[in-house]
């Protein structure tokens, strides 16, 4: 986290945050929109993706992935409870479809 009187440090912060993603997600962190900071996560390892939103700007699945990866890594390698709970509160339930994800257990 970098704070406000910190801020000096934050694209070195976003470029080493950016190049892990890059490393261990197979993600780039794309810039859309520099002036409202806007950025997108589009997936390098051509990893197919049956999710994709009519825009096709978005790849809906593997931001779910990011976010469950994430939450593995963060825990330590397992954390079964803490991402059903960080997907509850996006939600994402097991006992139900989700109108972008579809069925969380498929994913």
């Amino acid at each position: 986290m970098v704070l406000r009187e910190d801020g000096h440090h934050f694209p070195e912060a976003f470029r080493q945050a950016s190049e892990c993603l890059q490393l261990v997600f197979g993600v780039d962190v794309r810039e859309v929109d520099r002036r409202k900071r806007i950025y997108t996560l589009v997936p390098t390892l051509g990893l197919a993706c049956n999710g994709l939103v009519s825009d096709g700007h978005s790849m809906p699945k593997a931001s779910l992935l990011v976010v469950v990866l994430g939450m593995i890594l963060l825990e330590g390698n397992c954390a079964h409870e803490e991402i059903w709970e960080t997907l509850n509160n996006m939600g994402v339930y097991p006992w139900r479809e989700h109108y972008i994800y579809g069925d969380p257990r498929e994913c």
